[in-house]
């Protein structure tokens, strides 16, 4: 028996409607396999994986690391759980790399740095990012240079090529007042100088070691020094840079003390020998007769 027009059309009908079903369950498949395989749930492993930017999240999907390249260079950052970025590190095309430590506060507290021409340097930052401490290596030495909290530098030391080492202190305003020196042939020194910059103390060691003591003009008024064959003495002079006493011992036991005149000549002289014998002369102006 033969189907009605109307009858054949409703079967149509149903038919169509079973496909479109199977076509939209196909379409939900295949859209779950695709985002599976955009983000697998377990581990994945690539040959290769070529981008400009990368960025790992965490549970929350915070940021938590950056690499990135740029016209002037490649760079990473680390992100502390805030979204706060804690580490930096970079290349630059100059040659440089620079890597930088961040507190909570995002304000940097220290730097790495090397050069293309070989330096190489450490900062140290206050919590105001005011510069504290800088260490460095150059092709001529290496240095470290402590700041205090107005950036001002108060303390430098300096190791060179040739052996030399030096160290220096400074004042408020960056006034070296301070200075000690240990030289490639042996000898050590250490100088002070007043607040105008003016040498006021100088002492050194070599076998010998001497210490002298200069006025507001630069002029030695006091000298002291032992020698290496056992003698030590100490000298003051006047203004005018002459000598007007003396006293030294010796290594034999001797001793002496001498007074001279504004002229340089010896006016009263005082000794201890080694046989016991102690001298008292003067001499005063006047010609003998």
């Amino acid at each position: 028996m033969n189907q009605s027009v109307e009858e054949q059309l409703a079967s149509m009908r149903l038919s169509i409607v079973a496909l479109q079903s199977k076509i939209d369950e196909l379409g939900v498949a295949l859209a779950e396999a695709t985002a599976a395989a955009a983000r697998p749930d377990g581990n994945a492993t690539f040959d290769t994986v070529t981008c400009k930017k990368w960025k790992v999240v965490d549970d929350s999907g915070k940021e938590r690391i950056i690499a990135r390249t740029t016209a002037v260079g490649a760079g990473i950052t680390w992100f502390d759980k805030d979204e706060t970025a804690r580490i930096d590190a970079g290349t630059l095309a100059d040659g440089t790399a620079v890597m930088k430590w961040y507190d909570k506060d995002e304000k940097a507290r220290m730097s790495a740095s090397t050069f293309a021409d070989g330096r190489a340097s450490m900062d140290w930052f206050d919590k105001d990012e005011v510069m504290r401490i800088i260490a460095k290596t150059t092709a001529v030495g290496a240095g470290i240079t402590w700041f205090d909290k107005d950036g001002k530098s108060r303390i430098g030391a300096f190791t060179s090529a040739t052996g030399s080492a030096s160290m220096s202190l400074s004042d408020k305003d960056e006034k070296t007042r301070i200075r000690a020196y240990s030289m490639e042939d042996g000898n050590a020194a250490m100088t002070w100088f007043d607040k105008d910059g003016k040498m006021r103390i100088a002492a050194s060691a070599d076998g010998d070691a001497f210490m002298s003591w200069l006025d507001k003009d630069g002029k030695a008024r006091i000298a002291a020094g032992t020698l290496a064959d056992g003698t030590a003495s100490m000298a003051w002079f006047d203004k005018d840079t002459k000598e007007r006493m003396s006293a030294s011992t010796f290594a034999d036991g001797r001793a002496s003390m001498d007074w001279f005149d504004k002229d340089g000549k010896s006016r009263i002289g005082a000794s201890t020998k080694t046989d016991g014998t102690v001298t008292l002369p003067t001499t005063d102006l006047k010609p003998k007769p």
